[in-house]
């Protein structure tokens, strides 16, 4: 009978012992989010401020996503603007910017206009770079 109460013993303690681990794991994959979610938003506060800025020949609308990679143990932040120039002539452009806030620097970039679209990340250029290759292109960074 000690036999047997001590074996079921052993095995909850072998099964408590994995969950403990995997939850200290997923606390500090959570504490890293957050402290890549509060970064950014400092970041794009202190650059953009409410995400509307105002210029003589246009109006810049941005946004913001942040990203924590666990895989790459980086902070990302995907910073999108929608520029809207005064002249009724000229047509909106889309920005796209990926930042490295880890290492601060610039990881990609893609543009989106009248004239076409093109995007770089990573050291390479990409022509004729549509908004589906460029979402292909980011998913590296932004899965975990």
């Amino acid at each position: 009978m000690i036999h047997k109460t001590l074996g079921i013993i052993i095995i909850c303690v072998l099964f408590l012992l994995p969950f403990n681990v995997h939850s200290s794991e997923l606390k500090e994959d959570n504490e890293l989010q957050v402290k890549c979610e509060k970064q950014c938003k400092e970041f794009f506060e202190k650059e953009y401020g409410n995400g509307t800025l105002k210029f003589p020949e246009s109006t810049d609308i941005y946004s913001y996503k942040n990203y924590y990679n666990k895989k790459m143990d980086k902070c990302f932040i995907l910073l999108e603007a929608n520029v809207h120039p005064k002249d009724p002539e000229k047509s909106m452009i889309i920005f796209r910017k990926l930042l490295d806030m880890t290492e601060n620097k610039i990881q990609g970039i893609y543009v989106s206009g009248k004239a076409g679209t093109s995007c770089y990340l990573s050291g390479t250029d990409y022509k004729d770079c549509s908004n589906q290759k460029w979402n292909d292109l980011l998913k590296p960074y932004m899965e975990e």
